[in-house]
């Protein structure tokens, strides 16, 4: 058995190893193997590189990274939010503009733009207008009823109106609807509605 691995550090580029592909699975111990392999090679053993690690010399993690940006590319994102405090103290949103927002009782529509970050894209106030506006954002970003999830903070019963509306509008029944993580929790803040979907 050989030293063991050190990550590359650089938050820049994705290295191409058995630790970043989704290929290997890890076991107790240190120990992990490749099932892609035929015979399901083990590629770690107790902590340390075997003769097999590297074994694709990084095929497979270019064509699942490959398939996992062609995905991408056919899903939009969209979020409504009644709150931008915490953008804002995160220098995501100017402050003048989450405070408008919430003076105004105004929710605020968005979507992830090519950069990753959040990009404001218009703005409702009103349960049935955000219904008609995210209506008009699926038709235009090309959704025709293929696999839609939607994530709320406490606003179950807004994320519902959503999803029949969705049923009623395209005839899907692949729309699920579930309570937001911690992460998105804390920037969709409370009332706050984020939308994924696949499009054509």
């Amino acid at each position: 058995m050989g030293k063991p691995i050190q990550r590359n550090r650089n938050k820049n580029k994705t290295v191409k190893t058995c630790e970043n592909c989704i290929c290997c699975m890890y076991l107790e111990h240190g120990d992990m193997y490749c099932d892609e392999h035929e015979d399901f090679a083990l590629v770690y053993d107790e902590f340390c590189p075997t003769e097999d690690y590297m074994w694709c010399k990084g095929k497979k993690f270019e064509e699942i990274d490959g398939a996992i940006d062609a995905y991408m590319q056919k899903t939009r994102l969209f979020c409504s939010l009644k709150s931008l405090h915490n953008l804002a103290q995160n220098g995501r949103v100017s402050k003048v503009v989450a405070s408008a927002a919430e003076v105004l009782g105004i929710s605020v529509i968005g979507t992830a733009s090519s950069h990753g970050t959040l990009e404001a894209i218009g703005k409702c106030r009103g349960d049935k207008k955000l219904l008609v506006k995210l209506q008009a954002l699926l038709d235009d970003a090309g959704y025709e009823g293929g696999k839609l999830r939607i994530c709320h903070v406490e606003n179950e019963a807004l994320a519902d109106k959503i999803a029949d509306m969705i049923k009623q509008a395209y005839g899907t029944t692949d729309v699920c609807v579930y309570k937001a993580g911690g992460l998105c929790s804390y920037y969709a803040e409370r009332g706050g509605i984020i939308l994924s979907c696949e499009t054509k």
